[in-house]
């Protein structure tokens, strides 16, 4: 069965967020995926220089051209 990607497949769009992601990130479980975000958002409080490269990563992806 082909794959399609995350955007246009229903089935997953009602599933668990981070159930998803964890199986796009190879299988990891749920509770990683969780562990992975609090780290990463204590990341972002903390380091300045990845909060204003997020910040510059999410208006590129805004300006998305149609």
């Amino acid at each position: 069965m082909k794959k399609r990607p995350l955007s246009c497949n229903p089935e997953l769009a009602t599933r668990n967020p981070k159930l998803v992601i964890g199986e796009v990130f190879g299988g990891i479980t749920y509770s990683a995926v969780a562990k992975l975000y609090k780290r990463f958002a204590n990341n972002l409080k903390e380091d300045r220089k990845l909060r204003k490269k997020l910040i510059g990563i999410e208006r590129e992806m805004s300006n998305v051209k149609v």
